[in-house]
């Protein structure tokens, strides 16, 4: 819109000055006012006649009245702000009178109008991707949250119910809110920061494996099945395999051994002798095969560790984890002596940074190795229970080993085993629903033996902690199984829930 600025006229019409009000050769009687004039004066009528070109009154005394005979429309007259032009109604300061005053409080900016004025930064007659509804840029930050712009919130900074993004707070989102009580966020675990945006401590109840936790049960106790140093506790023993016919095996309840306290642990003898030792391992084909053997991945790492012959090159090992990364195998020699009671990383402990394990030539029967040796009844080059044969080499379960109900999915352990019978518990605490005839035929019995309650313990009963690693009382107060449950039956059998324990014979 055009504004324009009019300058006020004053005006003075001079029409219709009676003739009683003209003297003395125009003087007016009004006010005083005093008219110059060339005219002349009838001697007859005593009228005088006014020279309009010449005639001129002085605006310090002229009135509004103040005019002589003759006056039409009005002489040169000025007014406030100038002079008139009696031919256009033009003021001497080029203003028509037919323009209207304008106020002298300046222009008028309207926000959401669509035209940008004066101090607006944009207007788009109201919010848009780039203009908020006040007439500014987008900013997050302002305090002036736009959806348009794809701004949730806009709180001018953090707050509990907004990120300084402009976005709403979510853990995860790699943005730390204090004000919403997060102590951090890494956008998941990370080893400064759990997955619930709090500071990582083992025994919190946040698994967190880039802390180096296998496991966090909530508390700081060891010896039951999760240690004080979150690390998951049981006997993992190892595994072997043979190639070429040399067995290859490594101990997976430890890291940083040399090749003698690897051997030892799982009961076998180190040996082929050096020479043997270094022939079966020292080109690219041969390392290939081993690495094939233990089912790694990663592309083999030939010559790349001093005494890698042979190592894992996992970096982040875990107890009970197995090997992994890359399989390290070497061309020097002197490697096979050396690896004996050395090796990268000697003394280094799992679950730390740099953890590797030591793959040894290690000779005698191992459950596992694919090969029934010695007292075995079957070995099926894994250690998985339940499928025919166990990770004992034999067809029954053993200690700790695990499963769920085929029904209802509810956890079990085995506390027990001897040559007829095996003792079968809840495995969490919290009970559940179980079908110990069907469960006890798929561990290679054929029927319930004894059962009862334990007050939630696990392979205990009414005691404080017990674990498949520390029984407790075998108590079945529910005496001899006679094929009926507590908790009726279904299509799988009969059904025992609760906190319950049973024998398997």
């Amino acid at each position: 819109m055009t504004r324009r600025w009019i300058a006020s006229v004053a005006w003075v019409v001079l029409a219709g000055c009676p003739a009683s009000e003209v003297v003395n050769g125009g003087t007016s009687s009004s006010e005083g006012g005093t008219a110059e004039s060339s005219g002349t004066v009838d001697p007859t009528t005593g009228t005088t006649t006014i020279d309009p070109t010449t005639t001129t009154i002085d605006p310090t005394t002229s009135s509004d009245s103040g005019c002589v005979d003759g006056c039409t429309t009005g002489a040169d007259t000025t007014g406030s702000s100038g002079g008139v032009d009696t031919t256009d109604g033009t003021s001497s300061t080029g203003v028509t009178s037919a323009e209207e005053s304008s106020s002298s409080e300046g222009p008028v900016t309207v926000c959401g109008d669509g035209l940008v004025d004066f101090d607006e930064e944009c207007d788009d007659a109201g919010e848009s991707a780039v203009c908020d509804d006040d007439c500014t840029f987008v900013d997050c930050g302002d305090g002036n949250p736009n959806q348009a712009a794809g701004e949730f919130c806009d709180a001018g900074g953090e707050s509990l119910n907004c990120d300084v993004d402009c976005t709403a707070p979510v853990c995860g989102d790699g943005i730390t809110n204090a004000s919403d009580n997060e102590f951090c966020d890494d956008g998941g675990p990370s080893p400064t920061c759990d997955a619930d945006c709090t500071t990582p401590s083992c025994g919190d109840g946040s698994l967190n494996p880039a802390f180096l936790e296998t496991c966090d049960d909530g508390n700081n106790d060891s010896d039951d099945g999760c240690s004080s140093a979150c690390l998951i506790e049981g006997d993992f023993g190892g595994l072997c395999r043979i190639v070429d016919g040399v067995q290859w095996c490594f101990d997976n309840d430890n890291c940083g051994q040399a090749c003698e306290d690897v051997c030892g642990a799982l009961g076998l003898a180190l040996e082929p002798d050096d020479a043997a030792w270094f022939a079966a391992q020292d080109t690219p084909a041969e390392c290939q095969a081993i690495s094939d053997a233990f089912g790694l991945v990663a592309p083999i790492a030939f010559d790349a560790l001093p005494l890698g012959c042979l190592e894992d090159t996992g970096l982040a090992d875990t107890v009970g984890g197995g090997l992994g990364g890359s399989l390290a195998c070497s061309s020097d020699p002197g490697c096979p002596a050396a690896h004996r009671t050395d090796m990268d990383d000697l003394g280094g402990t799992c679950n730390l940074p740099g953890a590797r394990r030591s793959v040894c030539p290690c000779a005698g029967a191992y459950c596992g190795n694919g090969l029934v040796e010695g007292d075995e009844v079957c070995d099926d080059g894994n250690e998985i229970n339940n499928d025919g044969c166990n990770s004992n080499c034999n067809t029954g379960p053993s200690v700790c080993d695990g499963g769920t109900d085929p029904g209802t999915g509810a956890p079990y352990v085995v506390c027990a085993v001897d040559g007829d019978s095996a003792w079968v518990s809840i495995a969490d605490g919290n009970g559940g629903e179980y079908h110990p005839e069907l469960i006890c035929q798929e561990l290679g019995y054929t029927t319930v033996g004894e059962w009862g309650g334990n007050c939630g313990n696990v392979c205990g009963y009414c005691e404080d902690v017990t674990s498949c690693l520390d029984n407790g009382n075998p108590n079945f107060d529910f005496g001899v199984w006679a094929g009926v449950g507590n908790c009726g039956a279904d299509g799988l059998g009969q059904v025992i829930c609760q906190t319950v324990h049973w024998t398997c014979v």
